[in-house]
């Protein structure tokens, strides 16, 4: 991590052309950038290790009525050795709860099942509430830094 270059977003999540200069010089030159400064206030980022504790502490029943097999595992839970990259031998060694963009119900992604629903455990009800939350503002992140790529 000492050589790979550092971008402060100076918590602006405002583009201009010296850090689009930064951004677009770090991942030309290294393939990789440490952004700091990005703005996601780190109490929301300890609340949602908290409650991802909370969630995967959950029984393995508990926890498995939340996994859409059907829906290929892209929203909800997805149980230890489940998932495995792509040719591999051996499964990962992992579990993991997917989320992704909210869309309304009448969105046509959501009528043809191209994007499922999200899941979330009504056991532990903050964890929609933080995790939605958090992944807006990621979205967001990852919206100004595409935006930067885009521009250089």
């Amino acid at each position: 991590m000492q050589n790979i270059p550092s971008v402060d977003l100076q918590n602006t999540r405002q583009l201009n052309p010296q850090l689009i200069q930064e951004i677009g010089n770090a991942l030309e030159n290294w393939g990789f950038v440490n952004l700091v400064g990005h703005g996601i206030d780190n109490q929301k980022i300890q609340q949602a290790y908290k409650v991802a504790k909370d969630v995967f502490a959950l029984s393995d029943t508990q926890k498995k009525t939340y996994e859409d097999t059907e829906g290929g595992r892209q929203r909800g839970y997805t149980p230890f050795l489940q998932e495995k990259a792509k040719n591999a031998k051996y499964s990962d060694l992992k579990e993991f709860w997917h989320i992704g963009r909210e869309l309304p119900a009448d969105h046509p992604h959501r009528i043809s099942n191209k994007m499922r629903a999200n899941r979330f455990p009504t056991e532990i009800p903050l964890f929609k509430e933080i995790m939605q939350d958090l992944f807006n503002e990621m979205d967001h992140l990852a919206h100004v830094i595409l935006t930067a790529i885009a521009h250089h």
